[in-house]
């Protein structure tokens, strides 16, 4: 008999202290939906980090208006060039805007020919079509 009600006591110890064996399947299930989360985060964070990097190699302060100015272009990701890519670099000035696609010239190097129609300051954007991209700014003078 004695053994009986050791048996109830641990039963009734379960019940009082609010069944241990469920609420170690809950924390189970929390931890498990936390690290879920946590990976989801990092896999986004990943993915977003991983975009191409676009940039202008030297680009100039000065060029001369309604002349052409040859932009070079290089994508990378990671430090590798990338290939296959139609860059396009967007002038804007006072509400108009003009735009001039690129062409490869080498592995991750794209040229693209520029003509600035007037003198005057101008923001320039170059996207690629996986939306990465820079942009700055650059003026154009008269030429004597």
């Amino acid at each position: 008999m004695a053994r009986g009600n050791n048996i109830s006591a641990r039963r009734s110890f379960l019940i009082v202290r609010g069944h241990p064996v469920e609420r170690l399947g809950l924390r189970l299930l929390r931890s498990t939906l936390m690290l879920a989360l946590i990976v989801a985060a990092a896999a986004a964070v990943g993915a977003w980090a991983d975009r191409p990097k676009v940039a202008v190699e030297r680009p100039p302060a000065l060029v001369p208006a309604a002349k052409p100015w040859s932009a070079l272009v290089e994508i990378s990701r990671r430090g590798r060039r990338l290939d296959g890519f139609r860059p396009v670099l967007t002038i804007s000035s006072d509400g108009t805007s003009k735009s001039f696609q690129g062409r490869e010239i080498a592995p991750g190097r794209y040229r693209v020919r520029v003509v600035f129609p007037y003198p005057g300051a101008y923001t320039y954007t170059v996207t690629v079509p996986s939306g990465a991209g820079t942009r700055g700014t650059i003026t154009a003078f008269t030429p004597e």
